[in-house]
């Protein structure tokens, strides 16, 4: 993935991330994948720093609403999807995000990595 295409076996399609993170932690991720819109909002906050991990490292995200294809669907308490970014770079206008890690549907597993650079 370049940002601004994904690439996948042997496959390349137009692919973007428009992410916002408001002050009263929220956030707001539109994803355009080939034209596929996905819409997802939620909650954000940083971890405390536990261990090895330093505080402000991670950001946790908590998926409230997710609208795919014109369907929305809404989430609360356990089950609202919880997905974690370890944060390469952080500065005012400018966020690095590493993924690495998978998924698994149910129907096989999906590993995920690369990396994210969002700049106001």
């Amino acid at each position: 993935m370049d940002g601004v295409n994904l690439t996948a076996d042997g496959f390349s399609s137009p692919y973007t991330v428009a992410f916002e993170l408001k002050k009263d932690g929220t956030f707001t991720r539109t994803t355009n994948d080939d034209g596929e819109i996905e819409i997802e909002t939620g909650t954000w906050d940083f971890n405390s720093g536990v261990g090895d991990v330093k505080k402000k490292e991670l950001l946790i995200l908590t998926t409230l609403t997710d609208t795919y294809d014109g369907d929305t669907e809404t989430y609360s308490g356990s089950d609202a999807p919880i997905e974690t970014l370890v944060l390469d770079e952080l500065r005012s206008k400018k966020m690095v995000v590493t993924i690495d890690g998978s998924y698994n549907d149910g129907t096989g597993v999906e590993t995920t990595t690369g990396s994210f650079t969002f700049e106001q």
